[in-house]
């Protein structure tokens, strides 16, 4: 969304005054909008792929302890193994 189209739908939503959208605009408020809004999208992107490892660290937690795999190794550079 471009600047001028934000600050128009703006002072439509919210019947701001001259005075109020002068101060809007002195402050940034488009700019500050925009940094939280992809802030919030990254966010929720860091949260998803957080549940999708744990999931599947779940799912590997229950096939080595079906012993359908076994891990080789120790720490970050451990692998599972099909048996």
């Amino acid at each position: 969304m471009e600047e001028k189209e934000y600050y128009i739908r703006m002072c439509i939503k919210n019947n701001y005054s001259a005075r109020e959208l002068n101060r809007q605009l002195s402050s940034g408020y488009f700019y500050r909008y925009m940094l939280s809004k992809d802030n919030n999208a990254l966010e929720s992107t860091a949260k998803t792929i957080d549940v999708k490892v744990s999931r599947a660290k779940e799912i590997l937690s229950s096939l080595v302890d079906k012993n359908v795999l076994y891990i080789e190794g120790n720490g970050p550079s451990a692998k599972y193994k099909r048996k």
